[in-house]
């Protein structure tokens, strides 16, 4: 998938989850996003890689869940969640 393409799949999954796209770029070959999210009024930014973004707009309900765990740092396989302020 180019980055064009996940950019507009990303539009509205960024609705539905209340977060912003910070960057997306490619890593070894493969697309990653990087997210700021706001939980308690802390800003962190989650980075998914292409797999992940089109599981999880495929099934919303297990994003946020997906995302929470990144941010409490539950879920190693989601590889980045860091509070920006």
């Amino acid at each position: 998938m180019n980055l064009d393409k996940l950019e507009k799949m990303l539009s509205d999954f960024t609705i539905y989850m209340d977060c912003e796209i910070a960057h997306i770029f490619t890593r070894n070959n493969e697309p990653v996003v990087i997210l700021n999210y706001l939980e308690d009024s802390n800003i962190y930014q989650v980075m998914f890689v292409e797999s992940q973004i089109t599981e999880l707009y495929n099934d919303p309900g297990s994003a946020a869940v997906a995302i929470d765990k990144a941010i409490y740092n539950i879920d190693r396989s989601v590889p980045l969640a860091k509070p920006l302020n």
